[in-house]
């Protein structure tokens, strides 16, 4: 499914969202009206104290309960702000324009903090990710031109620029990393992930070019001699 920045892909329940959104302006419509009056009686004993006609002590009490109105009140807005953005949570948005590729959750299914909902692809970019042999990355850099070739499109091939080599190989963040502390070693080639980006995809491509798809790949290497 093609859809917008911005458009809405799902909504939560946000009936606890709301309610505590009203709470929270309740809160901050009786912050404002304490601190309003705070403000008057402050500024009337200010007046009373540079006549004489208040102590010291009753000056400073005042301008203490104003300062704590005054917490209490941006305490109350922050409280407020927080809720507006839980509420705006609860709607979930296309952050660019792009593909829904995948759906993880159902209507009406319970979904927690950080749960994966969608699988989105970006319709603006394409790349491909060619796990290079340790002994071919040599002469390779970011910036080396590249000719793509996908499976999936035969006969053509898309420009493309080396715009990533990884900082490591691809086993060394595998799930079972290897261990050669038993000295039991056995060399392997190792690969490493260099990521490739197509310089020219029109919008007809975009489509064409579907995620997981696989392609051979041709690097422009710097010759060192």
């Amino acid at each position: 499914m093609e859809v917008k920045a911005g458009d809405i892909l799902a909504r939560i329940d946000d009936r606890d969202f709301s309610t505590s959104v009203d709470r929270a302006k309740a809160d901050v419509d009786s912050s404002t009206a304490r601190l309003t009056d705070a403000e008057k009686n402050h500024g009337r004993l200010s007046s009373l104290f540079s006549k004489g006609a208040a102590s010291k002590a009753q000056f400073d009490a005042g301008t203490s309960a104003l300062n704590e109105l005054k917490g209490r009140f941006s305490a109350a807005k922050a409280q407020l702000d927080l809720a507006k953005i839980n509420l705006e949570y609860a709607t979930i948005r296309a952050p660019f324009d792009g593909f829904v590729a995948k759906r993880s959750a159902e209507v009406g299914q319970f979904v927690g903090v950080g749960s994966p909902l969608f699988g989105f692809v970006d319709s603006a970019e394409r790349w491909v990710t060619a796990n290079l042999k340790e002994t071919e990355i040599s002469g390779v850099e970011s910036g080396s031109r590249v000719d793509v070739r996908v499976d999936a499109i035969p006969g053509r091939t898309y420009p493309g620029t080396v715009k990533q080599l990884s900082a490591s190989t691809g086993a060394a963040f595998t799930l079972i990393p290897p261990d050669n502390a038993t000295g039991n070693f056995t060399k392997v080639v190792q690969r490493v992930p260099v990521k490739i980006s197509l310089d020219e995809v029109s919008a007809e491509d975009a489509r064409l070019l579907k995620a997981g798809l696989s392609a051979d790949v041709r690097i422009h290497r710097r010759k060192w001699w």
